[in-house]
């Protein structure tokens, strides 16, 4: 840790004292020559009050210090940190104080700006998670100046910005058949590519980033989070098993690579100098935030027909869901997905349990046939004739069966305190989801087995109604974590 500045007397062969003091910079200059070594102190106590008030230079400040703090960075997004730094904290009044100067106050009123700007593109509030953000790096610079003992304490230490009451959803996916619309409004040459984003889910850095020697037969290897070397989100270096659409759509990018980069007569078998595994036309890399450039992606939208926002991150929201309601095959187990995504905790991928929820609410509701419907008592009569109808309507009724029908049935107070005693058994969800979604399709014996694992002892029935307030109580606790 960096020693506190005290500035230092040196005596000189002449019998005066020179004084020397650290500036802000970094430099150590003198700042004075006095007769006796009195003086000397005094001068050397005086330069210290004035280093620890604004320098009239304007190096001592939040701005000053800031701006050198920013761009000596090392981080997976260092473009947009830089440019949130200069936007939310260095055009603000805040920036300009001295870093010594700066109280819990004076953060918390730039907190209160913060809350009534608008965004420049959208002209609504900012979102929670930028004034986060932007909330984030100024701690961490304060952070900064402490261990460099430019200021005695972190202002910024303990201000929180809140909850803040969501208008709208900020996840969003696409079902099958938008998936479908999506990829047949992408063009021949981007197509393979934005169908590999959504079957691998690896992030948009991670794309960009991709280098060919980190492709394998079936796995990619993702070093990087960002270019052209920025470290991933997790900080480590992990591997994604490939689908076999996936892996359809990566061989069939990268044999046509030649041709997508060959855009002048000088390059006729295409340039990529940095071999990249997703270049731009020209062999550069691609922007991490418009792997598409906006006006591309926009009209693909448009003609696929999709009138709500969906931004190119939402593929991998699409990719998840998909894998945790099966639309893609067999349904994935939340640590699977977690594995897969690279989420660092599973409370991450619990959000899309609930999504998956909410499609076997969707699909119970379109499904009008089941044991006691008025469908079946009609297929019945016809099955079996007049006498086998009269014979069973003198029995009791049966047991609900366990289907698309049975969903939602009970007593929700029962199956909220069943949920409560039983948290322990399923605190992520995934037993709950899985029956939910074993229940929708009819698949009678799994649903009995994780029936009773989820609420052992009590009918399928009001299992269902458990494994429901399961998921309730499960995103609850990661809402309060949150």
């Amino acid at each position: 840790m960096p020693r506190e500045r005290t500035g230092s007397i040196l005596p000189l062969p002449s019998g005066r004292f020179r004084v020397l003091q650290r500036l802000p910079d970094g430099t150590r200059k003198s700042v004075g020559v006095c007769e006796t070594e009195e003086e000397a102190d005094a001068l050397r106590r005086a330069t210290l009050r004035v280093l620890a008030r604004e320098a009239p230079d304007g190096t001592n400040t939040l701005k000053a210090y800031g701006s050198r703090w920013i761009k000596a960075r090392r981080t997976r997004d260092a473009d947009g940190d830089e440019g949130r730094w200069a936007l939310h904290v260095g055009a603000d009044p805040l920036a300009r104080m001295a870093l010594r100067a700066i109280q819990r106050h004076h953060v918390e009123d730039w907190l209160e700006r913060m809350r009534a700007k608008t965004s420049e593109k959208t002209g609504k509030p900012l979102g929670a998670q930028t004034i986060r953000n932007a909330l984030n790096l100024l701690r961490q610079c304060l952070d900064h100046a402490c261990r460099r003992r430019l200021t005695k304490h972190n202002a910024a230490l303990g201000v929180r910005v809140g909850a803040q009451a969501r208008v709208e959803d900020e996840w969003h996916y696409l079902r099958p058949d938008e998936q479908r619309q999506l990829i047949d409004a992408v063009g021949d040459d981007e197509r393979p590519m934005v169908v590999f984003a959504m079957t691998s889910g690896i992030r948009a850095g991670e794309l960009v980033s991709l280098r060919l020697s980190d492709v394998h037969d079936d796995h990619v290897v993702i070093r990087y989070g960002g270019p052209p070397d920025a470290p991933t989100k997790g900080g480590r270096v992990r591997t994604v098993y490939l689908s076999s659409a996936a892996k359809e759509a990566l061989d069939t990018w990268i044999a046509n690579l030649p041709k997508y980069t060959a855009t002048s007569k000088r390059w006729p078998n295409g340039r990529n100098p940095l071999a990249l595994a997703f270049p731009g036309r020209h062999g550069g890399y691609r922007s991490a935030n418009h792997v598409l450039a906006w006006e591309e992606w926009k009209a693909i939208l448009a003609s696929a027909k999709l009138e709500r926002r969906f931004r190119w991150h939402d593929l991998r929201h699409t990719c998840g869901t998909s894998l945790a309601c099966g639309w893609w095959g067999r349904v994935w187990s939340l640590q699977e997905i977690q594995a897969h995504l690279g989420h660092a905790q599973v409370s991450t991928t619990e959000r899309y349990a609930k999504i998956a929820t909410e499609e076997v609410r969707r699909a119970a509701a379109a499904t009008t046939g089941g044991p006691g419907s008025e469908g079946h008592r009609k297929r019945s009569r016809l099955d079996h004739g007049p006498r086998s109808a009269a014979r069973n309507r003198h029995k009791p009724a049966p047991s609900a069966g366990v289907g698309p029908a049975a969903f939602g049935l009970g007593s929700p107070r029962d199956a909220s305190e069943i949920a409560a005693q039983n948290a322990w058994r399923d605190p992520s969800g995934a037993n709950a989801l899985a029956l939910l979604l074993a229940a929708a399709r009819g698949e009678h014996e799994e649903a009995l087995r994780l029936a009773d694992v989820v609420a052992p002892g009590r009918t399928v029935r009001a299992a269902l109604d458990v494994a429901e307030a399961v998921l309730v109580a499960a995103q609850r606790r990661k809402d309060r974590i949150a």
